[in-house]
């Protein structure tokens, strides 16, 4: 498979598991719904970031646009394993350059909210399977970095 399509795939990808959590609580108590718009700066390891856009709902699904030309949405879910820490995981579609479906990536990750509840950032590793689920190849040593984007109304 293309390194760079891999890429591609994967950064939008990453974005929907790692950002996929809709409420943070902190000592048991909730501290802030966490639905809404995040952006995303993704790096594979030797590589520039890539910037994603990630739509994060309240019933814990994720939806995610790549920057890249062809760049698919990505399908996300989570689950809270700590104070302000969201485990999380997503799928999404791979095909070779005919249009064939070839197989899928799956992501893990785990990110941390900041204390700002406006950043998050943590690892993630991304797993390559083909279209048995069978794991072909898996690349760590990823990691991410995201900003809640704040409501601007016109004037």
């Amino acid at each position: 498979m293309n390194r760079q399509k891999t890429f591609l795939a994967l950064a939008a990808f990453m974005a929907a598991c790692s950002c996929t959590f809709a409420r943070a609580e902190s000592g048991g108590n909730p501290v802030s719904e966490l639905q809404g718009l995040w952006t995303m700066q993704l790096t594979l390891p030797g590589q520039a970031p890539a910037p994603l856009l990630v739509t994060v709902t309240s019933d814990g699904n994720t939806l995610v646009t790549g920057s890249q030309p062809g760049a698919q949405t990505q399908h996300g879910v989570w689950a809270r394993v700590g104070d302000r820490q969201i485990a999380a995981m997503a799928m999404f579609f791979l095909y070779d350059d005919k249009g064939n479906l070839t197989g899928m990536i799956k992501v893990r990750s785990l990110a941390q909210l900041a204390d700002d509840l406006m950043h998050m950032e943590g690892p993630a590793q991304a797993d390559i399977l083909d279209l048995d689920g069978n794991v072909l190849s898996s690349i760590t040593g990823i990691t991410f970095k995201q900003t809640r984007v704040a409501f601007d109304p016109m004037k």
